[in-house]
């Protein structure tokens, strides 16, 4: 089974499953689709005033928490979106639901952040970083996702779509050709989420 750690696109083809993040969740969804509610940081209000209502009803239908995190380049003031995070991991944190981190040149902002919390299954989404910043992650204990590759050891790895183009099927054929690869990324995926 092709496993998307990360998309937005709702349309999931047979033969694969997928965590779509949502702000708000469909009335249905297909058997294949597996959601998590997202608080993104460029979609956020300029100042905090508490989770959006619609929250509150949906957290139970949801197998994780995010695309959440932080973004020092679009959104809004830095102070605003940690206020967001914080909510948001909180919410995770009661739970125990993994969480999907958007993190764009705010690492230490973020890691600053986590360390107030108890989330064990977190995920790196889009990383492009360098094998260094791979590592660095890794010991953060983070799950890291990409549509543009992967380590070669898949130590808590997987492939995403994200809101691009290129199907997941097309990633597998250029990262994952081979059954015992396509394997490792579905337990990943599988032990990310407690499936």
């Amino acid at each position: 089974m092709f496993c998307d750690f990360h998309t937005h696109c709702c349309d999931i083809p047979a033969g694969q499953t997928a965590l779509i993040s949502a702000a708000v969740l469909p009335a249905a969804a297909p058997a294949n689709a597996l959601y998590s509610l997202e608080l993104h940081p460029w979609n956020l209000p300029d100042t905090f005033s508490g989770l959006p209502e619609v929250w509150a009803d949906q957290l139970s239908r949801v197998c994780a928490v995010g695309e959440i995190g932080l973004d020092k380049c679009r959104g809004p003031a830095l102070p605003v979106q940690m206020a967001f995070l914080r909510a948001a991991l909180h919410e995770a944190q009661c739970r125990d639901l993994p969480v999907v981190i958007h993190c764009v040149r705010a690492f230490p902002e973020l890691q600053m952040v986590l360390r107030e919390f108890r989330i064990s299954r977190l995920l790196f989404h889009g990383f492009r970083g360098s094998p260094e910043f791979l590592q660095q992650v890794r010991r953060a204990g983070f799950f890291t996702s990409s549509a543009r590759g992967l380590p070669e050891d898949l130590l808590d790895c997987g492939l995403e779509t994200d809101d691009g183009d290129t199907a997941l099927s097309g990633l597998y054929r250029s990262f994952a050709a081979d059954p015992e690869k396509e394997k490792r990324l579905e337990e990943n995926f599988r032990r990310f989420l407690k499936l």
